[in-house]
C-alpha cells in the first residue's frame, strides 16, 4: 500500500521525467543524425567546389556526433588523369560543431585528424611547394578568385590541426626526386600562421634514397616569409647507390643530422658511420666521417677507418644532380701483403690515394706509396715506393723503386690482377758502380 500510495502521488513528475528522458534522447539521436547528414552534405559540397582540393574525391560513408567527432570510410581522391593522391580506408577527425551547424566550413574547422593504414601522394614542383591541392593561378583567375597560399605568414590559407598517420604509406615527388616510405608513423601538430612541430618514424623506404629506417623530429618556423626548419634526422641502413652519384654501392651506412634552413633549400649538417664499404679491390672498415649536404652537394670530411689493416682518414664530394664524386684518402701503416695479396711480402706501407666516379663504370683510383723496411721471402729491404692506377679490378704499379743493401731494384710497370701478380722488365742500380742491369 505504501509503494502504491507512493506512485500514486509520484506519478505525474515520473511521467514528465521519463518523458524529457524520451525526448532529450530523441533530440540526441536527432542531432546526430541532422550533423551526419550535414557532414556528409557539406563534404559533398566542398569537394564539388574543388577549391581546396582539384580532382575527385569521393567517400563511402560519414557519420558524426554532435560533439563535432565524424568519421569517414573509403575516402579516395583522385586527379582526372587518375592518378591517386590519397586512399584512406577509414579517418577520424573532428569538426567544430558550430562550423557544422552554420555551414562555414574552413581550412580551420577541422582541429584532430587521425588515420591508419592510409595512402598519400605528394607532388611538390621544383621550389618545393605542394602540387595538386590548389587550382592554378590561371583558373583561378579567370573564376575572378585570388591566390591561395598554403603556408608562410601572408598565406590567406591557415590550418590549426593535430594530425596524426599510422602505419600508413607516404610517396612525394618533385621534378629530380622521388621518395616511397613504408610503414609511417606521423605526428603533425600544424599552425601555418606560426609553426609545426613533426615527428615522423618510418619503416624501408626506397626513391632517390633507399634505406631500412628514418626518424624526424622538429619544428617548421611560418613566421616568415619563406618557412624554414630546425630538425634533427637519423638514417639507418642507407644504400650509397641509391643517391645517383655514380656510386655502386650497396654497403648500409647509417646517419645522424640536424636539417636547419629553408624548408625549399634546407642545409643538413651530421655525421655519418659505415660498418664495411667494399669497392673494387679495397675494403675499408669502421668509418667514421662528417658530411655537410648543401643544394644538391654532398660534402664528407674528416672520415677515419680501416683498410688492409691500417688505418686511413679522408674527405670526398659528391655532386647528387651531376652524378659525379670524387675522393681523397691517406692510408698509415697498412700491412704490404693484404694489399698485394701476397703474405710473403711484409713491411708497412703509407698511401696517398684519389678515387673518381660518374656512374659509367668502375670509379678510377691512382696515388703513391711507400713503405718502410721489410721483406719479401727472406729477401730484406729498407724501402719500396711507387706510383697505381686501377682500372676494374686491374691494379698497375709503376715507377717502382726497392731499395736493398746491394742497391735499388726498379721495374716500370706489374699489375695485379684476379689476385694475381704480373711482373714487368726489372733492373738492378749496383750501389758501388752505379750500373743498371736486367734481371728480370
Amino acid at each position: 500500500m505504501g509503494a502504491q500510495n507512493w506512485f500514486g502521488r509520484h506519478r505525474r513528475g515520473l511521467v514528465r521525467k521519463a518523458s524529457a528522458a524520451v525526448l532529450l534522447a530523441m533530440l540526441f539521436f536527432g542531432a546526430c543524425v541532422f550533423l551526419s547528414m550535414r557532414a556528409e552534405a557539406l563534404f559533398a559540397r566542398a569537394m564539388e567546389e574543388r577549391d581546396l582540393f582539384p580532382g575527385r574525391v569521393t567517400a563511402e560513408a560519414i557519420r558524426a556526433d554532435f560533439l563535432g567527432d565524424v568519421e569517414a570510410d573509403g575516402i579516395r581522391w583522385t586527379m582526372d588523369d587518375g592518378t591517386v593522391l590519397a586512399d584512406i580506408p577509414s579517418v577520424r577527425f573532428h569538426v567544430k560543431p558550430w562550423d557544422v551547424v552554420t555551414g562555414h566550413i574552413g581550412t580551420m574547422s577541422v582541429t584532430d585528424v587521425d588515420m591508419e593504414k592510409a595512402y598519400v601522394h605528394l607532388f611538390f614542383d621544383e621550389r618545393m611547394r605542394p602540387l595538386y591541392v590548389k587550382p592554378g593561378r590561371k583558373e583561378r583567375q579567370e573564376a575572378g578568385l585570388g591566390p591561395i597560399r598554403l603556408t608562410g605568414a601572408a598565406g590567406n590559407r591557415l590550418f590549426d590541426c593535430r594530425v596524426t598517420f599510422r602505419d600508413g604509406t607516404i610517396e612525394a615527388e618533385s621534378p629530380d626526386r622521388h621518395f616511397r616510405l613504408e610503414h609511417v608513423d606521423l605526428r603533425l601538430d600544424a599552425d601555418t600562421k606560426r609553426r609545426m612541430e613533426i615527428d615522423l618514424l618510418t619503416g624501408p623506404f626506397e626513391g632517390t634514397v633507399a634505406a631500412e629506417r628514418l626518424a624526424l623530429h622538429g619544428v617548421v618556423d611560418f613566421t616568415e616569409r619563406r618557412p624554414s626548419c630546425d630538425m634533427a634526422l637519423s638514417i639507418s641502413g642507407c644504400r650509397p647507390s641509391s643517391l645517383g652519384a655514380g656510386l655502386d654501392i650497396d654497403d648500409p651506412v647509417s646517419l645522424s643530422a640536424r636539417v636547419e634552413g629553408p624548408v625549399a633549400r634546407p642545409v643538413i649538417e651530421g655525421q655519418l658511420s659505415i660498418p664495411v664499404l667494399s669497392v673494387p679491390a679495397l675494403r675499408f672498415t669502421k668509418l667514421t666521417g662528417d658530411f655537410h649536404y648543401e643544394d644538391g652537394g654532398l660534402s664528407v670530411s674528416d672520415v677515419k677507418g680501416e683498410v688492409y689493416g691500417g688505418t686511413v682518414e679522408g674527405r670526398g664530394e659528391f655532386d647528387l644532380d651531376r652524378r659525379t664524386w670524387t675522393a681523397e684518402i691517406r692510408g698509415h701503416q697498412l700491412r704490404g701483403g693484404l694489399a698485394a695479396r701476397d703474405l710473403r711480402l711484409r713491411c708497412e706501407v703509407e698511401l696517398d690515394m684519389h678515387l673518381a666516379g660518374d656512374g659509367s663504370g668502375p670509379p678510377e683510383a691512382w696515388g703513391t706509396f711507400v713503405s718502410g723496411e721489410g721483406k719479401y721471402h727472406l729477401l730484406p729491404f729498407e724501402k719500396i715506393t711507387g706510383a697505381f692506377d686501377r682500372e676494374g679490378d686491374r691494379i698497375t704499379i709503376r715507377d717502382v723503386v726497392i731499395s736493398l743493401a746491394m742497391g735499388d731494384v726498379t721495374t716500370n710497370a706489374f699489375t695485379i690482377e684476379d689476385g694475381h701478380v704480373h711482373l714487368g722488365p726489372i733492373y738492378l742500380m749496383d750501389a758501388l758502380s752505379g750500373s743498371t742491369s736486367r734481371v728480370y
